[in-house]
């Protein structure tokens, strides 16, 4: 189990690390190119702005992702951390459930809205919004599969640890 776990992690990690890192290369390099263009020549692109917002919603819904790997999300812990240890490993599990359920459900919620943005176009590029918004069921579809394997680490990890009496008994 531990190593199918590993193999869905690592090519989950590949995907995000290209998505996250050519998005954000492609929304500084159009940029940059508009600043460049507009303030040195005067003649201004049309589709870079257009073309650095998709770009971010590939890297904002992937990167949700990637933080959950990395442990990297903003959380209210002031309660959470008056209590034992135990009972604050419970809820991170439960909440971790509970959100990866929601990504899951969102997942396939979301793809019937991708068959309304077939015949629209983006203004200045005409991208199809289809790909502008097929990162929808992917990035939840990944955030989601990412908390379920945070989960069964956790799990993996509470089994190993040995239990309390026996680490007195040394």
């Amino acid at each position: 189990m531990k190593s199918a776990i590993k193999k869905i992690d690592t090519v989950l990690k590949k995907i995000e690390n290209f998505i996250v890192i050519s998005s954000l290369s492609g929304m500084f390099i159009s940029i940059l190119l508009q600043v460049i263009l507009r303030y040195l020549f005067g003649k201004p692109l049309l589709w870079s702005e257009e073309v650095a917002r998709y770009l971010f919603v590939y890297f904002s819904l992937i990167g949700i992702s990637y933080g959950i790997k990395e442990n990297s999300h903003i959380r209210m812990v002031a309660v959470t951390q008056l209590l034992p240890e135990n009972i604050q490993n419970t809820i991170d599990f439960i909440l971790n459930i509970l959100v990866a359920a929601l990504f899951l459900w969102l997942a396939p919620q979301s793809i019937p809205f991708l068959g309304t943005q077939m015949k629209i176009y983006a203004t200045a590029t005409e991208i199809p919004m289809i790909f502008v918004y097929a990162v929808l069921p992917v990035g939840f579809a990944m955030s989601g599969i990412r908390l379920l394997i945070n989960s069964i680490e956790d799990i993996l990890k509470f089994k190993n640890t040995p239990n309390l009496t026996e680490c007195q008994d040394l």
